[in-house]
């Protein structure tokens, strides 16, 4: 049941207004009967009568007596309105709109006829010529200043012509807060579920229209691998045989405590294997590639990985960094989407204290946009984790932004989605003193706006106070590489009260969860309509698999029988879903 708005008495006014938005806005609106055309009783009843035949199935017979009424009486611009109401439902649209436009001139401060006039305008350039009538700014009260009460009926048919209206010259956010208003006081019929799809459909028509404009820009360079490994189809001798298992056990299947006694009990004596299973991932990745991936007999790369981060092995920085130089595909066979799941802390940790060695990889050519974006991440995360090192930390991005500055031609370099992901760490920094060099990015059209929004967006963020959801956790020991127990420090950015606020009140209107559902499925057929487009949207990151041990479910092998029960692999399914 829909929650009514409380009503109070405010300084002595004969009708109860809406409390809290009074509060709010300083605007008086009442739902009771507000007798503003001074009518006497019986004609009162009788108008009521009328509101009533021309609202239901009655029209054509109310026709008659509202003519006569608006002879009798010329000042009553409410008979007008019946009547234009009537006239539309039974079909005489010219008598119609010649009533309105009567109407509008003989009262021009009357509510229904200036939205009854904007409601049935449906081009920008028209609706533009009576922006006037909204008045200026556009606020009821601007139009009918001598009024200190509005009855509800003309508060929300107000705010429906003036959304209609900013949904038209394109001003969404202002049609939105009016959405909101309504939202807050309770209203929720179906003109107002209409704004909602209306809202919703302009959000992705315009995100849609900034995705195509964006694609202009859009400049991806070509990856392929740029170290050459002797390829073979055999897997290398170890001195440890102990780590066989790592080409037997998928990593949700490896405990932690068996990495645990395989650290302890050798150390960094396991560094030479942990490389040759580097190494072996690029030697036998043309061989490999050739069939599907098994995660039980594949993913030692993953495992090699999570122990040279734990060793901080710093002298196997280049053999992980080759594995970056080896292009995107190779890096989606091996990690699908998990790239940073993967990389992230082992780069951190290998390469924390070799920032010029970071600094050189970003600037090599040919190598995937994703690729670099771990790196410069992995440097990022050294101004949170070490805050004394953060002038060092923007002396490296200020060296790499100023390096591609000066390479515009270099089709081999160039890539607006790194330089896109870059320019976000800068902001996410709060590097005030890059921000010369991040508008030179924009102005030669280099940044994609529609993942962390415009210039302006970026020169409000870049000076508020930096917040620790920037932070990314890292692993404290091998344990947790495999249980994954770091990610859970993440700190969750903060949302403004009001905003929450908001989005509740949303989320309790009734119906709107079926708008909601809409724009879901729009969402959707824009995504599986437009490849190329998604395709350059930032991937999603999956969920982190936590081993069976310690109570989570197992994950589904890619190359299992998808639990939907399609029939397919769970890879070809709805693994990425």
């Amino acid at each position: 049941m829909k929650r009514k708005p409380s009503m109070i008495r405010v300084d002595g006014a004969p009708n109860y207004v809406y409390a809290d938005y009074y509060k709010k806005t300083g605007i008086r609106i009442t739902g009771e009967p507000l007798n503003q055309d001074n009518l006497p009783p019986a004609l009162k009843r009788e108008q009521k009568k009328l509101h009533s035949m021309v609202t239901g199935w009655q029209s054509k017979k109310a026709i008659p007596r509202l003519e006569e009424l608006i002879d009798e009486y010329p000042n009553v611009p409410s008979f007008k309105n019946y009547l234009y109401i009537a006239y539309q439902k039974t079909d005489r649209n010219k008598e119609a709109e010649a009533l309105l436009e009567m109407t509008l001139e003989e009262h021009p401060d009357y509510i229904f006829g200036i939205t009854n006039k904007i409601l049935n305008i449906h081009d920008e350039e028209e609706i533009r010529r009576y922006s006037h009538l909204l008045g200026e700014p556009r606020d009821i009260r601007t139009v009918r200043p001598n009024y200190d009460l509005y009855h509800i009926t003309e508060f929300v048919n107000y705010q429906l012509a003036a959304a209609h209206y900013e949904l038209l010259i394109g001003e969404l956010d202002a049609a939105t807060f009016r959405l909101d208003d309504l939202v807050e006081l309770g209203e929720d019929n179906e003109r107002v579920q209409a704004l909602y799809g209306e809202i919703n459909i302009a959000r992705i028509v315009t995100f849609q229209e900034k995705l195509e404009k964006q694609k202009e820009f859009i400049i991806e360079v070509e990856s392929f691998p740029k170290v050459n490994y002797e390829p073979t189809k055999k897997a290398p001798l170890l001195q440890h045989s102990e780590l066989k298992v790592f080409y037997q056990k998928a990593i949700e299947d490896f405990s932690p405590k068996e990495a645990c006694n395989l650290f302890d009990k050798y150390g960094k004596e396991l560094i030479p294997d942990l490389e040759a299973m580097v190494e072996d991932s690029i030697r036998r990745y043309e061989h490999l590639s050739k069939s599907e991936f098994d995660s039980q007999k594949h993913s030692f790369l993953a495992h090699a990985l999570y122990f040279l981060g734990a060793l901080e092995a710093e002298e196997s920085l280049q053999k992980v960094l080759d594995i970056l130089r080896m292009g995107e595909g190779f890096c989606k066979f091996w990690f699908e989407f998990d790239i940073s799941r993967y990389l992230l802390p082992t780069v951190y940790f290998l390469g924390q204290n070799q920032l010029p060695a970071l600094k050189e990889f970003v600037l090599e050519e040919n190598i995937s946009c994703w690729n670099k974006s771990v790196v410069s991440a992995a440097v990022e995360q050294v101004a949170y984790h070490q805050t004394e090192r953060r002038e060092e930390v923007i002396a490296w991005f200020r060296e790499v932004m100023v390096y591609f500055i000066g390479q515009p031609k270099n089709e081999k370099l160039i890539d607006t989605i790194f330089l896109t992901h870059l320019i976000a760490k800068v902001t996410d920094l709060r590097a005030v003193e890059l921000l010369p060099l991040v508008e030179q990015l924009f102005e030669k059209n280099w940044i994609d706006e529609t993942y962390r929004g415009d210039l302006k967006m970026h020169q409000t963020d870049i000076r508020e106070p930096w917040h620790e959801s920037a932070l990314e956790p890292m692993p404290l020991n091998i344990e947790e590489f495999y249980t994954g127990e770091y990610l859970h420090r993440k700190v969750k950015p903060d949302i403004p009260q009001e905003e929450l606020e908001r989005i509740e009140r949303l989320l309790k209107s009734k119906g709107t969860k079926g708008m909601m559902d809409m724009l879901v499925e729009l969402i959707e057929g824009i995504e599986g309509n437009e490849q190329s487009v998604s395709k350059k949207l930032p991937p999603k990151r999956k969920s982190q698999s936590i081993p069976k041990e310690i109570g989570a479910p197992k994950k589904v092998s890619r190359n299992a029988p998808c639990p939907c029960g399609s029939g397919k692999k769970y890879k070809r399914c709805c693994m990425n879903k």
